[in-house]
Parts: structure tokens; C-alpha cells; sequence
């Protein structure tokens, strides 16, 4: 069965990488939750996508040049859904492997490494997992295929998967295969059944991003990808349940 990975958490409704977002994907059913982690000044994991926080909030600057006590008193809410929630943390990563944990749901976490290049991220990451006793039902992902690489050297249990976006990798079988990862997550845009089959003869699997609509949703179901990354869990829960009968 295709699962669902909430996108940012249930961000079709919710602030993107809030606990309201990942609590409600828990709730509606979601398999998984696609999140983003980044580390401040003073090496604590948190969970925002951007480099900044300009986008999704009234403050201004980088992740890696705030302390934790500064982060955390960060309201990322205020600029999308006016506000409605109240306010909105940026969360720690603990805080997110510890609903991990509680819930029985999937993780899929994007090491935030191409921009910015933080050396203690994977490993600090590595060891959160481990502590929480959750290496099976975590996987990582990342743009920065070194990265993964590594991380898969020092943690070969942790399952991994490259990201890419258009115009996709040719063979991305066989490319991830070699390299020693997991999954491929590229951009279902790019992915085709010739795509599938290239994955599937090398036992990689194919996880997608971001599938919002309805129609694209059901051909990614249709084709057998292994996960599809979403905004709306919603939607995608009731799809599946089309797709399957």
C-alpha cells in the first residue's frame, strides 16, 4: 500500500513545521510526516525548512546565528491562516522524535545541508534517533547526496533516500543503488513508469514530492510508488481509499 506522508506536517490546514501541523497529520491518519531540521548557534536541532525564519514569521534571520532561546520564542504562525492558532513555536527536534515515539507514525527527515553545510547536523541527528529507539521508522533525506553518503557509513540501519528535483537522475536505480542508499525522492513530476521500473530493478524505493491534487495523486498511487509526500493527508487518505477498492 502507497503510504502518506504529511509535508511539513498537515500544512494544507496548519502552520508548516508546527506540532498543531504534525499532531493533526497523527490524527487524520497519516502514515508519516515529511519535516525539515536545521541547528542553532548553540547546537540544538530544530525544525523549520528555510534557512531564516523571514518567510514564516515577523522576525528576520538565520537559523545557525540564534540561540535556542531565541528560536523558541519565535512565532512562525502569524503569517499564514491570520493567525488563528495562536502562537506557533518553531519545535525541537526532540520535541518531534518524541511524537514520533508516542504515536507509532513515520518520519522522513530532510537534512537542511545545501545551502548551509552544518557539520554536526547528521550526526547530532544520528544520535537523537538512536536514543529514541526509533531507527526503523525514520528515514533521511537530503539534496546533499555526500551527506547521505556519510550518514549511511556511520549509520547503515538508518534507511536514507537522494532528493532531487527536475530534471530528475537518469537510472536512479542503479545511481542510488551504487551510492548505497535507500529511496529515491524526486519531484513526481519527473516520474514515469519507465522511472518505477528502473527503481524497482534495483530495490530502491521511490518516495514523491509534493503531491497536492487529486489527479496526480491517484497516478502516483496507480503507478505503485512506495510513499507520497503531501500538504493535504486528507485528500491523499481518501484517493487511496479509491485507488485500493
Amino acid at each position: 500500500m502507497v503510504e502518506i506522508y504529511a509535508h511539513r506536517g498537515f500544512t494544507g490546514s496548519f502552520p508548516e513545521n508546527t506540532m498543531i501541523a504534525f499532531k493533526e497529520a497523527v490524527k487524520i491518519g497519516a502514515d508519516g510526516i515529511e519535516t525539515d531540521v536545521h541547528i542553532t548557534k548553540d547546537g540544538v536541532l530544530c525544525l523549520i525548512h528555510d534557512e531564516t525564519v523571514n518567510r514564516t514569521s515577523n522576525s528576520k534571520g538565520y537559523i545557525r546565528d540564534m540561540t535556542w532561546e531565541e528560536v523558541k520564542k519565535i512565532d512562525v504562525s502569524c503569517k499564514v491562516l491570520d493567525g488563528r492558532y495562536g502562537f506557533c513555536g518553531i519545535p525541537s527536534a526532540e520535541e518531534f522524535l518524541d511524537l514520533i515515539k508516542t504515536s507509532g507514525i513515520k518520519a522522513n527527515i530532510e537534512l537542511k545541508n545545501g545551502k548551509i553545510y552544518y557539520p554536526k547536523l547528521a550526526d547530532k541527528l544520528v544520535d537523537m534517533i538512536r536514543s529514541f529507539g526509533i531507527e526503523d521508522r525514520v528515514m533521511i533525506s537530503s539534496f546533499n547526496n555526500a551527506s547521505l553518503v556519510r550518514l549511511k557509513k556511520i549509520a547503515p540501519e538508518i534507511k536514507c533516500g537522494f532528493l532531487k528535483g527536475s530534471p530528475g537522475v537518469e537510472n536512479a536505480g542503479l545511481y542510488c543503488s551504487e551510492m548505497g542508499v535507500d529511496y529515491y525522492h524526486p519531484d513526481f513530476k519527473t516520474v514515469t513508469p519507465e522511472v518505477k521500473r528502473e527503481c524497482d530493478d534495483y530495490g530502491i524505493g521511490l518516495n514523491v514530492w509534493t503531491v497536492n491534487d487529486k489527479p496526480a495523486l491517484r497516478n502516483m498511487m496507480t503507478l505503485g510508488v512506495n510513499s507520497v509526500i503531501t500538504n493535504y493527508p486528507d485528500y491523499a487518505i481518501e484517493v487511496r481509499n479509491e485507488v485500493i477498492k
